[in-house]
């Protein structure tokens, strides 16, 4: 008398699991490898946003109430080498706006002119942005915008 052998499958979360690795050692293992091999074709570099790009998502933050993207953004455009004075005053007024509502308007004004020395116009281009409330006509009032 012959029993039938049970087959075995292994379980759905077992080869989800399975091609999660393959996937990820693919994509870690395979770029490099790629590039040995004179695939550079498929082998793409992730590039980081211009600093135009950020400035326009610090705004875009700023415009939606989200202070702290905001910050990130025109604190990255800092970070930039390529960016320039023009850009680097934008973000600092951006931040400089930022520490305004966060109450700390020394630290406002200190980003203001540090941006002021970079670039007086496209810093107080950026200053004429933030809006016409009585906090932001206050910070243009002591900025001297």
């Amino acid at each position: 008398m012959r029993h039938p052998q049970p087959k075995h499958h292994p379980p759905r979360l077992h080869r989800l699991l399975a091609a999660v690795a393959l996937g990820a050692t693919t994509l870690v293992a395979g770029a490099p490898l790629a590039r040995a091999c004179g695939m550079e074709m498929f082998y793409v570099r992730p590039s980081k946003p211009s600093p135009e790009i950020l400035l326009a998502r610090a705004r875009r933050h700023l415009e939606h109430h989200e202070n702290v993207s905001a910050l990130v953004a025109a604190q990255e455009v800092l970070d930039r080498k390529r960016a320039t004075d023009a850009q680097r005053a934008e973000a600092y007024a951006i931040i400089g706006w930022l520490r305004w509502q966060d109450g700390r308007q020394a630290d406002a004004l200190t980003s203001v002119a540090a941006g002021r020395e970079l670039d007086r116009v496209a810093s107080d281009a950026e200053i004429a942005r933030v809006g016409d409330s009585d906090e932001a006509r206050s910070f243009r009032k002591a900025v001297g915008a």
